[in-house]
Parts: C-alpha cells; structure tokens; sequence
C-alpha cells in the first residue's frame, strides 16, 4: 500500500445515492443506498442480505446497485483485491449510463488504493467515454481524476479538476455531491503548500458532509483539520482534532481511516509533550498494522515518531535504530512514488501518440480519397500518389522526432525538479548512493551539504507565494552556476536543498561561502526581498553506514545552524561534536 492508502479508503463511502421510485422494492435498494454513507457499513449489509432472499422481486438494474453498494462495503471491510475484481466484473455487465459511471468511480479509487496505476489511469480513460450518455455524473469522475492526479504530484492540475466538479455541484444543491466535491478541493490543497488555505476547505468539508450525513467524511475532515493545525505547530488543538476524528472513524467502523486518525493522535501526544505512555502504546499497534499492510510511508511516519519519542526519553541508541528503519520504509515509499509518477507519463504520452495516430488516420484518409478522384486521370494518379507518400513519410518523421523529444522532456521531468531545474529528491539520492560508493570504494573524501532558507515561511507570509518561489528559482541557478560538475546538488522538497561533493569539509565549506556570498535580494512586484541561508555539512568519516546517514548528519548540523542564530554553516565534524563553518 502506498502513503495514499487511508486516504483513498475514505473515498469508499463516495459513491451517493440517487432518488428513485416509492414502491418497495426500489425503496429497499434506495435505503440501501442511502446507508452506505451515513451508516455504519455492516447496516447496509444487513439490508442487502435481507433482500437476498427474494431477488426475483428485484430487476436488472436494482441488483446491479446493490452489488455496487455490496462491494462498495467490501472494500471499506478491508477486502479491497476481491472488491476490485468485483467491480470489474460488474463493469462487463450492460449497466445503465450513470450506474456505470459510479461504478467507475468506486473502481478507479479502489485499483488507486491497491496501487494498481496503469489500470486506475486506463478506467478514468474508459469512464469519460461514457460521460456523453451521463452528464450529470461528470462531477464523480473529474473528483475521481482529480484525487489520481493528487496522488502523481500533479497538484495543479488536481486542483484544476476538483474546482470544476465543485463548480458542477453547486448549482444542483445535492448535499452529497458537494460533499464528495470540497472533500476533493480539500484533499488538493492539502497537497499544496498553504496549511491555512488547506485548513479553511477542511472545515468546509466538514460543513459540507455534516449536511449530507456522510459519517467517514465528516471524520475525514476532522482529521484534515488535525493534520493542518500540526503543519502550524497548533499541537493541542491538533490532537483534540485528532482524537475527534478517531472517535468519529470508530463510530463509523472504518478500520483504515481509525488508523490513520491514532497516527495523527501519537503525534499530537508527543508534539504537546503529553501521555508519552499513550503515545507508546498507540505507536506499537499502528506499526503492526501499517506493517502487515506493507504501507510503507505510514510505517515511515510511524517509525520516525518512534524515534523522537526515543530521542525525548534520552534513549538515543533505540532513536537512531527507528531512524534508520525509518528511512529504510521512506525508499519503499519513494519507489511507490516513482511507480505513480511513470504510470502518469506513461497514460501521458500513450495518450499524446493516439492522437498523433489518428492525425496520420486522417491524412492517409484524405490521400485515399486523392487517389479515388485520380482513377479518372491517370497522370495525376501517380502525381498524386507520390505525393502521399512524401505526406506520409514526412508525417512519420515529425512523428518519430515529436516522441523522440516528448520521452526526453517525459524523463527530464521525472528527474529534476521544476522550479529550480536542479535535480528532484529521487533522483540525488539515486546518483548519490553511487557517487558514494566510488568514493568510498576509492578511498577519496565525500561530503553532504544540506542547505535552506532562513525564515521562508515568513517570506511567503509577507511578500507572498511568489516571492518565495523567485528566491527559490535563484538559489537554484546559482547552485548551478556554483556547484557546476563538482558535484551532484538538487531540491530536497519546500525550501531545502543537499548537494553532494567528491571532496573534503573544507571545499564543502569554501563552496557555501562562495553560494552566500553570491546570494542577492531578488524583486517580485516591485518589492525587494531579501533573504539568507543557512547549511550543515558532513565528510564520510569511513565509517558512515549509508548515504541517507551521512545526508541525516548534515541535516542535524544544519538544525544546529538554525538554532545557533542562523545564516551560517556549521560543519559536522563527529557525532555530538559540530562547530561553525561560517
């Protein structure tokens, strides 16, 4: 399971229900349909076994909503492989329009939480042909594509599709619809990176489904609105949040987003520095079960908590063996990531070369019908088919050139990072773990610089968004321009940077001097920011485990920058014995 697990699990109980006819048995299937989302999931279950005694008083259609319903409830059970085999299946049967779109839906976030990429990208595609014939559905799918595209990292374009199912819902009114809808618009702000926007959709949500009755997204949006406060070093009221969240998860029987809710509760625990002992306690349990459901940035989540909880009871031995499985669990979920991400390009640019395909269908077309009139004039016969051919094969050319240049950008993109153009966080670790192992296996020095901005959060709060991203796009060019083939340098994520060198602490040193030195205020709108950086570095001493020990070493000298006053670079010289480089 990927990080996007729980999340994807909440979306189980999206799938509304519509009104339908008074007589009984359209009543039964629409009650059934009803407690879906505003009932414990065992309630419906109970309905649709009571109905299983006399399916003849049922026709096509009710008892193909009812199977939705039924594996809808299997997924939410935990059973979610038998309910995605399932929904397939019932995809194969002829269901009405809107029905099928529903279904879709359900399948495409179930085949998402089962990491099943290329067949949840491959349903969305096959569900926005049938939208012609179900209009009034469009707002299921575009949420159901914007959460894929949450899940790629195409937050903009994920925001973008959840504005407009919103947009879809708004003027019809239906409370379940909006529900689904601000839930979609809050899960891609969550991604973004304004907590206090993220937060405001959150308690829209939970407005939004408290009207709908929706239990598991109400409690979905009480543990958003947990998760932003923590963002904000809001701890006790994030806790409160959280523990609400729980509560509302365990009234509502839904195993998986209960928790993900005592994950956001440790934390709390162990941020306001209260119930260390609770904190213990749930932290063990989540780690057993995140750990048979092989979700690995949970089980990254839950270790690294451990490992403060460690760090604060003085236990540094036990601290540092949570840190390493840790980070051990962080490159499982990397390479989740990475599956997601070529997935994404892969449906990108299959989708590009079909429509470069029926580009050269339709000039073939029209060479056809060139040579139908040419029949009668057997001179421009061969004029006309040699001119074809040159179409065609100048077609082909600019084709094969324009997929040439789209799988170079496809894989440029999946390697750096787009603002800054520097290399992205996979792709430093990836060549770094092999500059490493030269290096030590050459007996040459190697060192880690990690770097970031001093007070960002501030930039962005008093000059805006877009300040922050011009500082961010100059310290990237000039790590390019200083850096150059010394080394490997990239963006870690937010405001923080790691470059990697074949050299000593020294030229490390030398190297951010030049960096600092060369940093300038930059102007966004008129306004003149200025702004600093702050660095911690660390040589391999011989005797460093791994890469993402060496970098965590530079990352705990930086930390010590922050706290020594900031703009300036201490350099790690051993474990528990840094000193200031400048």
């Amino acid at each position: 399971m990927s990080r996007y697990c729980c999340v994807a699990l909440l979306w189980l109980a999206l799938v509304g229900a519509p009104v339908f006819a008074a007589d009984a048995p359209e009543a039964a299937v629409a009650e059934i349909e009803r407690l879906g989302t505003t009932a414990h999931w065992r309630e419906s279950d109970v309905r649709i076994a009571a109905l299983a005694s006399r399916p003849q008083a049922l026709t096509a259609e009710q008892r193909q909503r009812i199977d939705h319903v039924r594996l809808r409830n299997l997924a939410l059970a935990g059973q979610q492989p038998a309910a995605l085999d399932g929904l397939v299946e019932l995809l194969r049967q002829d269901l009405p329009a809107p029905l099928r779109v529903r279904v879709y839906t359900t399948a495409i976030r179930v085949a998402a939480n089962l990491e099943r990429w290329t067949l949840a990208f491959g349903l969305l595609g096959e569900g926005l042909t049938h939208l012609p014939q179900a209009p009034a559905e469009s707002a299921r799918l575009l949420g159901a594509a914007s959460y894929l595209h949450t899940l790629v990292g195409e937050t903009g374009k994920a925001r973008d599709l959840a504005l407009r199912a919103l947009a879809h819902v708004d003027a019809d009114g239906d409370p379940g619809a909006l529900c689904r809808a601000v839930t979609d618009v809050a899960m891609a702000a969550d991604h973004a990176s304004d907590p206090r926007e993220a937060e405001a959709w959150r308690h829209r949500q939970i407005d939004a489904c408290t009207r709908a009755g929706d239990l598991v997204m109400i409690a979905n949006g009480k543990l958003g609105v947990g998760k932003t406060a923590a963002r904000q070093e809001r701890h006790a009221e994030a806790l409160d949040w959280s523990r609400r969240a729980l509560a509302d998860f365990e009234a509502a029987g839904f195993e998986a987003g209960a928790w993900s809710a005592r994950l956001a509760v440790a934390e709390g625990l162990i941020e306001s520095s209260s119930g260390p002992g609770e904190a213990e306690a749930l932290l063990a349990d989540t780690l057993a079960y995140y750990s048979d459901h092989d979700a690995h940035f949970a089980i990254a989540e839950t270790e690294q908590l451990i490992a403060r909880l460690a760090e604060r009871r003085g236990e540094p031995v036990q601290a540092l063996a949570h840190f390493k499985r840790s980070m051990a669990a962080s490159e499982a979920a990397e390479r989740d990531a990475r599956e997601r991400r070529l997935a994404y390009l892969q449906v990108e640019f299959d989708t590009r070369l079909k429509e470069q395909q029926i580009a050269l269908l339709e000039a073939e077309k029209e060479l056809a019908a060139v040579q139908a009139t040419a029949t009668r004039r057997r001179q421009l016969l061969l004029a006309g088919g040699m001119g074809g051919m040159l179409v065609i094969a100048i077609l082909l050319f600019g084709l094969l050139r324009r997929s040439i240049r789209e799988r170079r950008r496809y894989r440029w993109q999946s390697q750096h990072d787009g603002l800054t153009r520097l290399y992205n966080y996979q792709q430093v670790r990836r060549l770094g773990a092999k500059a490493f192992t030269r290096a030590r296996g050459d007996g040459r020095p190697f060192t880690a610089i990690v770097a970031d901005i001093d007070k960002f959060k501030q930039v962005n709060d008093d000059y805006g968004h877009a300040a922050g991203d011009e500082a961010l796009r100059s310290l990237g060019a000039w790590i390019t321009d200083i850096v150059g083939g010394q080394g490997i340098a990239g963006r870690s994520g937010g405001d923080e940077f790691t470059i990697l060198l074949d050299a000593d602490a020294a030229t490390a040193g030398a190297l951010m001097e030049r960096l600092r030195a060369r940093i300038e205020p930059v102007t966004v709108f008129g306004q003149r920011v200025d702004f600093n950086v702050s660095a911690g570095i660390c040589q391999d001493d011989g005797e460093t485990a791994s890469l993402e020990q060496l970098i965590h070493r530079a990352d705990r000298a930086l930390y010590r920058a922050k706290h020594g006053g900031r703009d300036r670079v201490v350099l790690a010289r051993a474990p528990g014995a840094d000193a200031t480089a400048g």
